[in-house]
Formats: structure tokens, C-alpha cells, sequence
């Protein structure tokens, strides 16, 4: 005997919210690279690629230099090695924002008007010559009001010029709004670019927003409820990504400059506070920057051996920090960050291979005993897997493919 009829079961159904998680996009890049709209060519991408192949050549010439630098075992430091090579060979700058915020500075609006055709102009050079990386966008000025009108106009400038006489978008085309604190904001740039992609005929939510939380408020509401998911929205399924803006949020805490890291807890805790209020929300999450940049003190020729030393102690040392960084963002699952220049590129791509080496046999061991017993809860050298626990070494996989750590046809993963 029971209790419930199947018509008391639907009815209880019925009352349920429905539960549907929107998937993120495929492909994350492992970075973003900012670089100023004045300084932006058709070969700037090229150019920092060279810049982080060089840096890391001159600097980490073997394997043993990853362990003296970094620390990683040495089992695995020929393997990671060999992968920073290949990726570096390959695809070193993934994802490219050219810059009309911090990265250009205070200009006259007839230089920044003049920037922004220019770099719209030198784009389609780059698309013509296939010289982009494979995301590509700008980071327009805050559309908080002092600055919403020279935000607007160089977007105006930049995508006419862009897509004028035939012109079309790069692939993975984002718009970068910094220093967002309110839904509408983000909203205004929704309708700008609506207007942008109806005016060129172009299919409408082809350009993405990512945008930077940097202040406390972007992140829990006056009332104590989280923001993000409000700001998601009035993307109006366009966002595609959310940034930590690392330095303006510990200033607006007050933290003083020489204690504002990306170790801080403040940080801890935004980038828990943006994978809490985002998940299954179909957005990528990604890390702030490491301002310790790996550039020699010393420059030009004919530097004493003191000079060469103290260069190579410094990029070392900022290698390592860039490196523990990224290391702290994937423990807590953001596997994205800025990179300020080309040549922290290498120090990332320590990090990310070294955490796939560290843990792929091991995942293997687990994901292989999970399947052959068809989803069940299973228990692996002491480690106890569930469905969701599955999942997650899925995400690890398709994360080690897409770096190319391991082929999808490796016999392991068969």
C-alpha cells in the first residue's frame, strides 16, 4: 500500500521550481591580454608572441630551470617543459583586449577619437592577415556617467570603422566593460550594441560583454543579496564572461598598495562570491592580474654580470608570483586570468600543465572506475566518487584536451 496517487506526485512536481543550468560556453582561453589602443598594429599579437616564446627560451632554457623556479617535481618538469614549448609555439597569446581604459590613459577625446579608428582600421588589417588571436575584443571606459559619454563614442568610432564597407567581426568578439556597479549599465551597452548589429546586419548577440567587478557593491547588493546574477541578466544573454578587478577592489577596502595582492582574502573571497552567484549561470569566471611584472631592471647592451644577474634574479622572482597566483585560481577553479605582459604567458602555462601532469593519472584511475560501474557511487584509492565528482572530472579532461596535455584519441581516455 502507498500513500501517494501518481496524480498527488505531479501535483507536488508542479509545484517545483524548474531546474535548468545553462552551460558555459566551450573553450575558455587560459588568459587575456591587455595592451593600449595607442600602441595597438595588425602585427601587436605577433609581436607578443615572439616576447613570450624569447622570455621564456632566455630564461627557462630546460627542464631544470622549472624546478629550480618554480619547484615542480622533477618527474614531471621535462614533460611540462615541452608543453610550455608547444603551447608557445602554437597559440601563445589566446585572447587579446585592446584597451581604451587604464591601458591608454587620460587623452584629449581627439587623440582618443583618432586611437579608436585607428585600431579598428589595423584590426581588420590583422583579420585580413589572419593575425588575431583566436578571442579578440576592446575594453571600452565605465559607463558610470562622467565617462559614459566617451565610452559610447569610442565604440561608436571603433565598430563603424570596423565593420564599414563589408567589414566584419573577428571571431570570439567581445566588448569589455570595466568598473561596473549597476544592472543598467550594463543594460545601455545591450541596447548600444543591438543598435550596432542591426545598423551592419549582423546576426543579433554576435558581440559578446564581458565585464570587471571592482567594486563591493558589484558583488553583494545594499540588502546583502549577490549582484552578479542581476548583471548577467541585463546582458541579455550576451555575457560571456565575468573579471576580477583585483586593485580597485582592495583600494575601495582601504588595503594599502603594498599589501594588495591577489593572495589577499578579499580576493579569496570575491572569487568565492563570483563562482557561488554564477554557477550554472553560462558564464566563464576569470582572475585578476599580477602586477610583478618579468622584465629585466637593467636594459640595453653591454650590462656588467652583476646587471645580467640581478635581471634574471627579478624575472624569476615575478615568474614565481605570476606562477603561485595562477597555482591559487585554479585550486579554487577559475581557470582564467589577465596577463599584463607576454612574457608572465610562460610562468601561466607552468601552472596549468603542471597542475594536468600532477593530477591526470589519478583522474584517469578514478574516471575509469566510475564509468565501469555505470555512475554509481564508487570508492578509488581511498577517494570517494559520486555523479557530480564525474562531472568534474569531465571538466578536468575536456580542460587537459583543449590545452593539448592529452589528446581526445589518447588511448587513456578511451
Amino acid at each position: 500500500m502507498t500513500i501517494f496517487s501518481s496524480e498527488q506526485i505531479n501535483d507536488f512536481l508542479a509545484s517545483l521550481p524548474a531546474q535548468k543550468d545553462v552551460p558555459a560556453p566551450e573553450g575558455q582561453p587560459i588568459h587575456v591580454v591587455y595592451g593600449g589602443a595607442d600602441r595597438f598594429s595588425a602585427g601587436t599579437i605577433a609581436k607578443l608572441g615572439d616576447i613570450a616564446r624569447r622570455s621564456f627560451a632566455d630564461n627557462a632554457p630546460d627542464s631544470a630551470s622549472l624546478v629550480e623556479i618554480f619547484g615542480i617535481d622533477e618527474v614531471i618538469a621535462a614533460k611540462v617543459h615541452h608543453q610550455v614549448i608547444s603551447r608557445l609555439s602554437v597559440c601563445p597569446i589566446e585572447d587579446y583586449r585592446v584597451d581604451f581604459e587604464d591601458g591608454l590613459g587620460v587623452r584629449s577625446d581627439a587623440d582618443e577619437d583618432e586611437f579608436a579608428v585607428n585600431a579598428a582600421t589595423e584590426t581588420r588589417a590583422a583579420m585580413a592577415a589572419d593575425g588575431l588571436s583566436p578571442f579578440f575584443g576592446i575594453r571600452i571606459r565605465p559607463l558610470a556617467r562622467p565617462t559614459a559619454p566617451r565610452a559610447l563614442r569610442t565604440l561608436d568610432l571603433y565598430m563603424s570603422q570596423l565593420l564599414a564597407d563589408g567589414g566584419s567581426l573577428p571571431r570570439n568578439f567581445a566588448v569589455t566593460l570595466p568598473k561596473v556597479t549597476s544592472p543598467a549599465e550594463i543594460a545601455t551597452l545591450d541596447r548600444a550594441l543591438s543598435q550596432m548589429e542591426s545598423e551592419f546586419a549582423i546576426e543579433s548577440g554576435s558581440i559578446r560583454i564581458e565585464f570587471l567587478v571592482e567594486e563591493p557593491r558589484a558583488f553583494v547588493s545594499k540588502n546583502g543579496s549577490y549582484e552578479l546574477p542581476s548583471f548577467i541578466a541585463a546582458a541579455n544573454g550576451r555575457c560571456r564572461g565575468i573579471h576580477l578587478g583585483a586593485y580597485d577592489l582592495l583600494s575601495s577596502f582601504g588595503v594599502g598598495s603594498s599589501s594588495q595582492l591577489l593572495g589577499h582574502w578579499f580576493c579569496d573571497y570575491a572569487r568565492t562570491v563570483m563562482q557561488f552567484s554564477t554557477v550554472g549561470l553560462g558564464v566563464w569566471l576569470s582572475d585578476g592580474a599580477t602586477n610583478e611584472m618579468p622584465i629585466g631592471k637593467h636594459r640595453g647592451v653591454g650590462l656588467t654580470p652583476e646587471q645580467v644577474s640581478e635581471n634574471k634574479h627579478h624575472i624569476r622572482s615575478a615568474w614565481r608570483s605570476h606562477y603561485l597566483n595562477c597555482q591559487r585560481a585554479i585550486d579554487q577553479g577559475i581557470y582564467q586570468g589577465w596577463d599584463l605582459h607576454p612574457a608572465q604567458v610562460p610562468a601561466r602555462l607552468v601552472a596549468e600543465f603542471e597542475y594536468i601532469a600532477k593530477n591526470i593519472d589519478a583522474a584517469l584511475a578514478r574516471f575509469r572506475s566510475f564509468t565501469e560501474n555505470s555512475e554509481r557511487s564508487t570508492l578509488t584509492g581511498g577517494v570517494f566518487d559520486d555523479a557530480a565528482t564525474g562531472r568534474g572530472l569531465v571538466a578536468f579532461f575536456r580542460r587537459a584536451i583543449a590545452l593539448g596535455a592529452v589528446s581526445s584519441s589518447d588511448a587513456r581516455l578511451q
